[in-house]
C-alpha cells in the first residue's frame, strides 16, 4: 500500500482530469498499456477492481494497493506524457509538485529506478541528459536542451538549472553521474574551458552513457572522445542530428516512449508529429512495440482521423509490420480502419 497523502491524491485527481470515470484522454486498452508498460502491473486486474471499473476508479485502487516504488514510477511517468503534450511546462509548478510528490513516496525526481517498458525491456523511470558547453555559446545549449526535452528528456544545463545558493560542483556531479546521455557542444571556447575538460573527464568512466560530440565551428572530437565520430551542427539540423542518433543509438528507449505519446496524442496535427519521427523506424519495433502501437493507433480517434497517419504512417506501418501484428491488435485497428491491408 502506498503512502500518498489525501491532499496530494486530490490535485493528482484534478490534474490527470479524473472527474467522469476518465484518465487524461486515454482509452480501456491504451490505458492498459501505459500501466504495464510504466510498472508492469496489469490494471485491469482484480487486484485494482476494488473502486469499480472505470479508468480513474482503476488508477485511485493503484494508489491504495500498489508499492511507493510503483506508484512513483507511474506518476513520474504520466508527468513525463503531460509535458510531452504539453499540458504543463517542464519546470512549471504543477510539474513541480509533482515531482515533489514523488520524492516523498521515495522515488526521487532524478530516480534511476528501472521499469518495464512496453517492449518489455528495463527503463529509468526518467531519462536525464547532461548538455556541456562553453558559457559563450549559451544559446547553443539553450537549443539543444529545447530539443531533448522534446523526446522526452530530463535536461540540465549547468548555466540555466544552477542556483547561486546551490553547491554547483555537487549538483554537477550529481547530474553527470545520473545521465543517460551527454552532448558535447564542441567549439574553440569548449577546448579552452576547463570545466567542460572536467565533465568530458568525468563522463568517459562512464560506459553505459551515450557521448553525443556536436561540433558548432568544426571542431572535432579530442583527447578521451577522440575515437567518437563528432556531427557538424547549425540551427537548422539540430533538432534532425539529435532524432537520429537518439533513435539509432537508443532505440529501446526512444520507441516505447513515443509510442505512450501517440496513444495520448490530444488532436490530428499532434498525432501527425507524433507519428512522423516513428515512421523512419517502424522496422526496428520489436513485437511488443507493433502491438503497442496498433493499439496506440486503434484506440485513439486523433491518430485514427488524422490525414497523414491513415494515408501515410499506418499504411506503411501495415505493410513492414502486418505479420507480426497479434489478431486481437489487427481486430481493433480494422474496426477503425477497415480498408487496411490485414
Amino acid at each position: 500500500m502506498s503512502d500518498l497523502k489525501a491532499v496530494d491524491r486530490a490535485h493528482l485527481e484534478t490534474l490527470f482530469e479524473m472527474s467522469g470515470g476518465y484518465v487524461l484522454s486515454f482509452s480501456n486498452a491504451t490505458f492498459e498499456d501505459f500501466v504495464r508498460g510504466s510498472t508492469g502491473e496489469e490494471i485491469y486486474s482484480e487486484a485494482y477492481s476494488g473502486n469499480g471499473d472505470s479508468k480513474a476508479n482503476r488508477l485511485r485502487a493503484f494508489w491504495n494497493a500498489a508499492s511507493n516504488e510503483k506508484v512513483a514510477a507511474l506518476l513520474g511517468d504520466l508527468l513525463t506524457l503531460m509535458i510531452d503534450n504539453e499540458k504543463v511546462e517542464t519546470d512549471g509548478k504543477e510539474a513541480a509538485r509533482v515531482r515533489g510528490i514523488v520524492a516523498d513516496l521515495g522515488g526521487a525526481p532524478s530516480s534511476r529506478t528501472s521499469t518495464s517498458t512496453s517492449s518489455g525491456a528495463a527503463q529509468p523511470a526518467e531519462r536525464r541528459a547532461f548538455v556541456s558547453y562553453s558559457v559563450e555559446r549559451k544559446h547553443d545549449g539553450g537549443a539543444v536542451k529545447e530539443c531533448l526535452t522534446k523526446f522526452g528528456y530530463q535536461c540540465f544545463l549547468a548555466h540555466d538549472d544552477l542556483r547561486v545558493s546551490e553547491e554547483w560542483m555537487q549538483r554537477i556531479l550529481q547530474e553527470l553521474g545520473e545521465a543517460d546521455v551527454f552532448v558535447a557542444l564542441l567549439s574553440k571556447e569548449f577546448m579552452e574551458s576547463k570545466w567542460c575538460g572536467q565533465e568530458l573527464g568525468y563522463i568517459v568512466s562512464r560506459s553505459d552513457v551515450l557521448k553525443i560530440p556536436l561540433s558548432l565551428d568544426g571542431t572535432m572530437p579530442y583527447g578521451f572522445i577522440g575515437n567518437l565520430q563528432g556531427i557538424k551542427v547549425h540551427d537548422g539540423n539540430l533538432a534532425a542530428v539529435l532524432e537520429e542518433v537518439l533513435y539509432r543509438k537508443r532505440p529501446r528507449r526512444m520507441i516505447p516512449a513515443q509510442i505512450r505519446r501517440v496513444a495520448s496524442a490530444r488532436s490530428w496535427r499532434k498525432a501527425e508529429a507524433l507519428v512522423q519521427p516513428l515512421a523512419p523506424h517502424f522496422a526496428l519495433f520489436t513485437d511488443e512495440e507493433v502491438d503497442a502501437f496498433a493499439r496506440a493507433a486503434a484506440g485513439n480517434s486523433e491518430v485514427y482521423y488524422a490525414s497523414d497517419c491513415v494515408i501515410k504512417y499506418i499504411p506503411e506501418f501495415v505493410r513492414i509490420n502486418g505479420a507480426r501484428i497479434s489478431p486481437e491488435a489487427a481486430q481493433e485497428l480494422l474496426e477503425v480502419l477497415p480498408d487496411l491491408d490485414l
